[in-house]
């Protein structure tokens, strides 16, 4: 991709090349106008992909829709329907028991064979690919295209379930923000309003946020923006009332709470008065 983009043909250049070599290139080619700010950080991209964990961009089990496989078809067959989830992973009791996962597409062409409320979810349900929730994402990546499968359940080290990864997520970590067949009136998880408003997902990774708005968070114990905030804030909200709580030159409000966390954020960065 690098050689593409400078124009040179001889291959044994990049691998010579060490990181910072190239992350200087770019810099100088965007400076210089002969790449644009897209390719640069799709590059860049790329080279965090080595370093990122699954768990890194995973959706967490918290956010995650699935059903117990115990439950009644027709208390999920309306949210099923509505919801348009492509896959769902259905579980036994507890959601650290999945033992599968429901694709919409078998589902539906099950239901035409012999109507929705005739459908067993148990004969059409596909093995789960679990995964630990501390491979890289580089690798998981192979292993996803090399399995031919879409989703991977993560699993931290106790065995439970922690979130899941799409192949879409893993896509996006290098070209960011493609749109697959459902998402495609969804927000990005960083909108910005002007040049000091920002509405941004209660789940987006804290190091993400600080290397892209020049935030420094200090050395904290969290991950994302949802625990940073409450953990300034003091307490869970218990409704989606407006709480306000400011950090440096930062003034976070939160919008929504879901399962004890802030799923949005009003960001707004109050700039210094030099008169």
């Amino acid at each position: 991709m690098v050689l593409r983009i400078f124009h040179i043909k001889d291959e044994n250049v990049e691998e010579s090349l060490s990181r910072e070599e190239i992350r200087a290139l770019l810099e100088s080619g965007q400076e210089n106008g002969a790449i644009n700010e897209n390719e640069t950080d799709m590059i860049s991209n790329v080279f965090d992909f080595d370093d990122c964990l699954a768990c890194d961009i995973m959706t967490p089990r918290t956010d995650v829709y699935s059903i117990d496989i115990n439950d009644p078809l027709d208390e999920n067959l309306d949210r099923l329907m509505t919801m348009q989830y492509t896959r769902v992973p259905v579980y036994d009791d507890s959601i650290d028991n999945i033992i599968g996962i429901l694709n919409m597409k078998d589902f539906v062409i099950e239901a035409r064979r012999n109507g929705f409320d005739n459908v067993d979810i148990n004969k059409i349900l596909r093995k789960p690919y679990f995964v630990l929730e501390t491979k890289s994402v580089n690798d998981l990546f192979k292993e996803l295209q090399g399995a031919h499968q879409h989703i991977a359940i993560l699993i931290d080290e106790y065995g439970g379930f922690s979130g899941i990864v799409t192949i879409e997520d893993l896509i996006e970590e290098i070209m960011e923000d493609i749109e697959d067949e459902y998402d495609r009136d969804t927000e990005p998880k960083l909108r910005r309003l002007d040049v000091n408003n920002y509405i941004i997902d209660g789940n987006y990774a804290l190091e993400d946020l600080s290397n892209k708005l020049d935030i420094d968070f200090g050395d904290t114990e969290f991950e994302t923006l949802s625990g940073f905030v409450l953990d300034l804030l003091g307490e869970i909200p218990m409704d989606d009332s407006q709480h306000v709580v400011s950090y440096k030159n930062c003034i976070f409000n939160i919008l929504g709470i879901k399962s004890n966390r802030a799923t949005k954020i009003k960001l707004t960065l109050v700039t210094e008065n030099k008169n």
